[in-house]
């Protein structure tokens, strides 16, 4: 049976664990609840950042959505930050029928992008067109994230439970959850800096942060291609840290061939004439 997330605000360790679950069903087909497809490993591991929630709609005419999820940062050295808590509010208008839940995962791609959706009261703007039936449907949606200090695009993916049908144009807020956080991490501290690394992961989210360090979310190492082409003079340099431990003379024994006794001469013979 497919598992159903909570789209209601909880705590953030309860938050990290079923963002842990949303992304499982994302990178491993066979998990319980995958959509079936999984998210493209070159984008994961160029992300900045990752935006993870639950988002339940209902939709006559109208629609209004809420949900609630997680946010995290790729930092310097190529690690997770710990997460820090959101909540996602938003309505829009159209030709909607229907009730659903969506897990969404959206990939930030640049540190522009991070910067922000990690400020307080960023918003979502997104041209949703979606169409879900049955118990595991899909749903795509092209979305940026615009403050007071710019726009950046990011790619969203998802997978819905419910019935709902429609075309709608909607605007969503993700609104930082402070409270969450100070619960957590037993401080009163902002998205950016959890989101920075200057807060270290409890064992709380410990899941989360185990999921993260697979090396479907992580560059991996290109190794410069060998060269095999020869100078056109033919020669080769060594390095000068391999020539410094070259000697510097080479000796070889020389071996000498005895060739004995000289020969002696045959001894001629007189030659006799025919009386």
């Amino acid at each position: 049976m497919e598992r159903i997330h909570n789209p209601f605000p909880a705590s953030l360790r309860c938050e990290s664990k079923k963002s842990m679950r949303i992304l499982e069903s994302f990178i491993r087909p066979s998990s319980l609840g995958s959509p079936g497809l999984s998210l493209p490993p070159h984008v994961l591991e160029k992300a900045k950042g990752l935006v993870v929630f639950t988002v339940f709609r209902v939709g006559f005419l109208g629609s209004a959505r809420f949900g609630s999820g997680v946010m995290v940062a790729r930092l310097d050295d190529g690690s997770w930050s710990s997460p820090s808590a959101i909540e996602i509010l938003g309505g829009g208008f159209g030709g909607l029928i229907g009730v659903e839940m969506t897990d969404f995962v959206f990939v930030l791609n640049d540190p522009h992008a991070v910067r922000t959706f990690s400020q307080c009261g960023s918003a979502l703007l997104s041209a949703n067109l979606s169409t879900a039936f049955g118990p595991v449907g899909r749903s795509v949606e092209v979305a940026g994230g615009a403050s007071a200090k710019g726009a950046a695009a990011t790619f969203a993916y998802s997978k819905t439970k419910g019935i709902y049908a429609g075309v709608s144009l909607e605007g969503a807020i993700m609104i930082e959850r402070r409270g969450a956080n100070r619960k957590l991490y037993k401080q009163k501290v902002k998205a950016s800096q959890v989101l920075t690394g200057a807060v270290a992961p409890p064992p709380e989210v410990k899941p989360l942060m185990d999921i993260l360090a697979l090396d479907v979310f992580h560059p991996k190492l290109e190794t410069p291609p060998l060269s095999h082409e020869m100078p056109p003079d033919g020669t080769v340099e060594a390095p000068e840290s391999q020539v410094s431990e070259l000697p510097t003379e080479i000796s070889r024994p020389v071996y000498e061939l005895d060739a004995g006794p000289a020969p002696t001469p045959p001894t001629p013979r007189a030659i006799q004439s025919e009386a």
